[in-house]
């Protein structure tokens, strides 16, 4: 029985998990699957690829409130579901030691609603529904999807846990603070400009 991409990713992120991602190497990883190096090539390129890969299950598996973005009705309401979104995410990453370093590191961070739109993320969408323009919407949940990840990356060099609890709190708070205000004047601007359309 061939080995599949779920098994793989499972026991990529189980190392990760016990060890931290400085003791995930695709040898490794092999040997935890009972299967040969090339064969683990055969279905991952790299580790930089296996990265990726793990870095997106991670993400799916991030337990998100069903429905929470159809629900909000105001930009305020939206950013205290981005806020819980957020905070989860931190925990998620937490658990996997040197994940979030590795994919700011090395994996692609794909851009946020690029492509398709019918595959847009939940956030985007609400944003556009609350009228806020797609790309701009767009670039500011990039940007904070951005910061999110380097806070990620850099939370084991604070080593005084109250420390650094309080630092991603305080630069959490500014960061949907400043992002509210952003999105509000665009929604505003869209209104006007609509206004003076059918004017």
């Amino acid at each position: 029985m061939g080995i599949t991409q779920g098994a793989i990713v499972d026991a990529a992120l189980q190392i990760v998990r016990t060890d931290g991602v400085a003791k995930l190497s695709m040898r490794g990883l092999a040997r935890a699957l009972d299967i040969q190096a090339p064969t683990l090539y055969h279905h991952v390129r790299d580790k930089a690829a296996l990265l990726d890969l793990i870095s997106a299950a991670a993400f799916r598996s991030l337990d998100r409130s069903p429905g929470a973005y159809e629900r909000v009705s105001t930009l305020a309401e939206w950013t205290v579901v981005v806020r819980d979104d957020i905070i989860r995410l931190r925990a998620l990453y937490r658990s996997h030691p040197g994940l979030a370093r590795a994919v700011v590191d090395h994996a692609r961070m794909e851009d946020v609603g690029g492509g398709d739109e019918t595959l847009e993320p939940p956030e985007l969408a609400a944003l556009i529904r609350l009228g806020v323009p797609r790309e701009p919407a767009r670039r500011t949940i990039e940007a904070g999807a951005r910061w999110t990840m380097a806070t990620f990356a850099s939370e084991d060099s604070v080593t005084d846990p109250a420390v650094r609890e309080r630092l991603f709190h305080d630069g959490l708070g500014l960061l949907l603070l400043g992002m509210e205000h952003e999105l509000e004047g665009l929604s505003r601007d869209s209104h006007a400009g609509d206004g003076s359309r059918r004017a």
